[in-house]
């Protein structure tokens, strides 16, 4: 029934590091959505692919369940009825399901079948195909794109199993490495994901695949270790923020703040946010806050600004939406001398 027409390297699904998707499946008995009439010749016919809940059979008569017997009945029960209609059928049975595949006289190859569906883009109506068959037969084929069906659908920490199990079954599968890398790296597990893909190039130095994404993952990995090294020095800048002053307040971030309060007046609170938002995610990079000659520029505001007025007008900002927010700033007290002197200023007015 399982000829050599198997899914080829060159018919497997593609891949890609940044794609995703979010559909559902469901694990029940099946109703197969054919697929476009160009898919597969007219005098084939398609095969029967499913898996069902033996807690959801119902056959009269039946051996209790758990029992040799019971699992001979089952299989008589589906054997028989597939005989009956003129199609070869193989039908196994575990502890919590019947698998069956039945082919028609000159029907489809399962396998053929179900890269038709995938290749015709019914990743939903293939996936539970790939389930049953992964559950009856040990074949690389089959488990890959079990594993690659599942990640497209967006189920990508479900879809590590059968890629394992496929490497299990044939470790020079160069895509099940590349799946395996992508999969990983989609879940944040980026040294994992390196190592799968580094493996993908060992095997196959030339693929272009596991480059591309290999570069993806350590372009990552380094805009990370960039970001976590700034963040560090900004951290180290703040602990020294009141060094200068023996830990009282620095009068030079209150005047700032009430500057910023000032333009801050003006301006509404979409304006206020954006600016609030570009300056946080310039600090992200690192803010030199004790160097006033070291100069920024932003889009949402005119000017040039040194690092610490820049950490001021942020914290003012941040304190407009929300007067309880933890900025991180170290700048509580500048701040609530900044009001208190900017209320004074306003009352005199």
């Amino acid at each position: 029934m399982f000829g050599a027409n198997c899914l080829t390297g060159k018919t497997r699904l593609a891949i890609c590091l940044i794609r995703f998707a979010s559909l559902s499946h469901s694990a029940r008995p099946i109703a197969i959505t054919v697929p476009p009439a160009n898919a597969f010749p007219m005098t084939q016919r398609a095969p029967e692919i499913f898996q069902t809940p033996l807690a959801d059979l119902a056959i009269p008569g039946a051996p209790p369940r758990g029992t040799p017997e019971f699992e001979q009945s089952v299989i008589t029960h589906f054997a028989l009825d597939y005989a009956r209609r003129g199609w070869n059928a193989l039908v196994t049975v575990d502890a919590d399901f019947v698998r069956c595949v039945a082919v028609p006289e000159q029907g489809i190859e399962p396998k053929d079948y179900v890269l038709g569906l995938l290749r015709a883009g019914f990743l939903e109506d293939a996936l539970p195909l790939l389930q049953a068959l992964s559950g009856m037969l040990a074949d690389a084929d089959i488990e890959y794109n079990y594993g690659i069906c599942l990640s497209e659908l967006g189920r990508i920490a479900d879809s590590l199993a059968p890629l394992q199990r496929c490497l299990a079954l044939d470790a020079d599968y160069v895509n099940a490495w590349i799946g395996q890398g992508v999969a990983l790296a989609r879940l944040g597990r980026d040294d994992e994901a390196a190592t799968s893909l580094r493996e993908a190039l060992r095997r196959d130095p030339g693929n272009a695949l596991a480059q591309r994404n290999l570069a993806a993952v350590e372009a990552r990995a380094r805009d990370g270790a960039e970001e976590a090294g700034a963040q560090a020095k900004s951290l180290k800048a703040l602990e020294t923020l009141h060094a200068r002053t023996d830990g009282r307040p620095r009068m030079d971030a209150v005047f700032y703040m009430q500057g910023a309060l000032e333009r801050f007046a003006a301006m509404s609170r979409e304006e206020i946010g954006k600016a609030v938002m570009e300056i946080a995610l310039l600090g992200r990079q690192g803010l030199k806050i004790n160097d006033p000659e070291k100069r920024y520029t932003l889009k949402s505001l005119p000017g040039d600004y040194s690092g610490l007025q820049l950490l001021a007008t942020m914290h003012a900002g941040i304190r407009l939406f929300d007067a309880s927010a933890d900025t991180g700033t170290g700048l509580d007290r500048e701040y609530e001398l900044a009001v208190a002197m900017q209320g004074k200023k306003t009352g005199a007015s």
